[in-house]
C-alpha cells in the first residue's frame, strides 16, 4: 500500500483551524426574589449579578464592566430573535419578525410560519438577545453570557456597535465599557424605571482611535478563527443560577429581568402573598360585589399615576403595583374604557383589588368600571 502522502491528511480545511473559545459563566440583570409565602418572581436589578470570580475584581453590585467582543460579527457576538418558550425548560419557537421555525409538538420538527403571532400580543412570546463577551480584567480565557430582553438595551447595544464599528472599522477586540444607565420609560401610561445596556469605547480620544484603526487588518485576521458556541439557550422561568433573595411580606414589584416593563397578565393578577379575589369567587359573582376593601381616595379631575409608579391606599394596605397598572390599562383600553375613567377608578386601588379586576377584565366583565364594553 502506498504511504507516501500520509502526512498530508492530518487538518481538515475549514475546521481544524478554527478555535472555540469556552463559556465561562452568566452575568445576570436581575434575580430571583421569594416572597415569605415562598411565591417565587423575576425582579429586575440596578446592577449586574456577577459570579464569584468577577466580584473580586468589581465588587458585589457594579454597575460598569470592562468587555471585549472576540469576533467582529453581531449575529455571532449579539443574536437576537423573537422567541417562545412554552412552559418547558427548551426553546419552541424562534422568528425574526417576518419568519419564524416553531415546533410542530405531534412529529417533533420544526416547521416554518410567520412572525410574529398571537404569541407575542398575548405577552406569551419575548425579544431575546444574548451578548457573548470577554472581560479582559477578569479571563481573557472564554466568553461570559448576558441575556437580556429589554427593548432600550438591544438598540442601544446595537447602536453603540453600529458607532463603534464606522469609527474604528471593527469592534472586535476593542476596549470598551458595558454600563447600566437608569432610563425612564412609559408603558401603557405607567412611568417607571428601568436600567438597560449601554455599549460605549473605553477611551474615545483622538489618539487612541488612531492607533486602534492602524491594528485593524491583524486583529481582523486573528479574530477570524474564532468560533463561539451558541449562546446558552433555556426558558428565563428556569433560571437555576439565579441568584434568590428574600423579600419581605409584601414583596416588591415584580418586573421581570430582562423583559422591559412587561410582565404576564397572569402573574399580574395574582400578586405576591394577595389572595386571588377572583378565584375565591362563585363563577355568578361579580368582582364589584367583593367586599369594600375600605375608604379610596376620591380622584382629581386629570388624575394621573403617581411618580413611583405605585398609587398608595389610605389604609395603609399593599398598593397596586406599576406591573397591575400596567395590565388594567391594556385590558380596559381594549374594552374600549376610556383611561381617564380608569386612572380615576385606580386611585387607591390596593394589590387585592387590582387582581380581582385583571381577572375580571380578562373574562370581559367591566362592572368595576360601571361601564360596558365597546362593541
Amino acid at each position: 500500500m502506498n504511504t507516501s502522502f500520509r502526512g498530508n491528511f492530518t487538518r481538515i480545511k475549514e475546521l481544524s483551524d478554527k478555535r472555540r473559545l469556552p463559556r465561562l459563566g452568566k452575568i445576570r440583570l436581575g434575580v430571583k426574589a421569594v416572597t415569605s409565602k415562598g411565591k417565587e418572581y423575576p425582579k429586575e436589578v440596578n446592577h449586574f449579578v456577577v459570579p464569584p470570580e468577577v466580584e473580586k475584581i468589581y465588587g458585589e453590585k457594579p454597575t460598569e464592566l470592562d468587555i471585549m467582543l472576540p469576533l467582529n460579527d453581531i449575529e455571532s457576538v449579539f443574536p437576537q430573535a423573537y422567541k417562545w418558550y412554552g412552559s418547558g425548560r427548551g426553546l419552541k419557537c424562534v422568528g425574526n419578525g417576518e419568519a419564524a421555525m416553531r415546533l410542530d409538538e405531534k412529529t417533533q420538527t420544526m416547521r416554518e410560519r410567520v412572525c410574529p403571532c398571537e404569541l407575542l400580543e398575548q405577552n406569551l412570546c419575548q425579544r431575546r438577545a444574548h451578548l457573548l463577551v470577554m472581560l479582559p480584567k477578569v479571563s481573557m480565557g472564554g466568553i461570559y453570557q448576558i441575556d437580556m430582553g429589554s427593548y432600550h438595551s438591544i438598540v442601544d447595544v446595537n447602536s453603540g456597535l453600529d458607532f463603534i464599528q464606522a469609527l474604528i472599522g471593527r469592534f472586535a477586540m476593542v476596549p470598551l465599557k458595558l454600563k447600566r444607565i437608569a432610563r425612564e420609560t412609559f408603558h401603557g401610561g405607567v412611568k417607571a424605571v428601568h436600567y438597560p445596556l449601554q455599549v460605549l469605547l473605553g477611551n474615545a480620544d483622538a489618539d487612541t482611535v488612531n492607533a486602534l484603526r492602524e491594528d485593524n487588518r491583524r486583529v481582523l485576521t486573528a479574530t477570524s478563527r474564532l468560533a463561539l458556541a451558541p449562546p446558552e439557550d433555556c426558558n428565563p422561568q428556569f433560571d437555576d443560577g439565579a441568584t434568590v433573595v428574600v423579600e419581605d411580606a409584601a414583596g416588591s414589584e415584580s418586573i421581570p429581568y430582562g423583559i422591559d416593563s412587561s410582565i404576564s397578565l397572569k402573574e399580574a393578577a395574582q400578586p405576591a402573598d394577595v389572595p386571588d379575589l377572583a378565584a375565591e369567587l362563585e363563577p355568578s359573582q361579580e368582582v364589584a360585589k367583593t367586599p369594600n376593601p375600605g375608604p379610596q381616595r376620591q380622584p382629581q379631575s386629570q388624575a394621573q399615576p403617581p411618580k413611583g409608579g405605585s398609587i398608595p391606599s389610605e389604609k395603609g394596605e399593599a398598593p397596586a403595583n406599576t406591573a397591575q397598572q400596567s395590565a388594567i390599562l391594556k385590558l380596559a383600553a381594549k374594552a374600549g374604557i376610556e383611561e381617564a375613567v380608569v386612572l380615576q377608578k385606580m386611585s387607591g386601588m390596593t394589590m387585592a383589588v387590582a387582581a380581582g379586576a385583571i381577572t375580571s377584565l380578562q373574562r370581559g366583565d367591566t362592572s368595576i368600571f360601571h361601564l360596558k364594553a365597546a362593541a
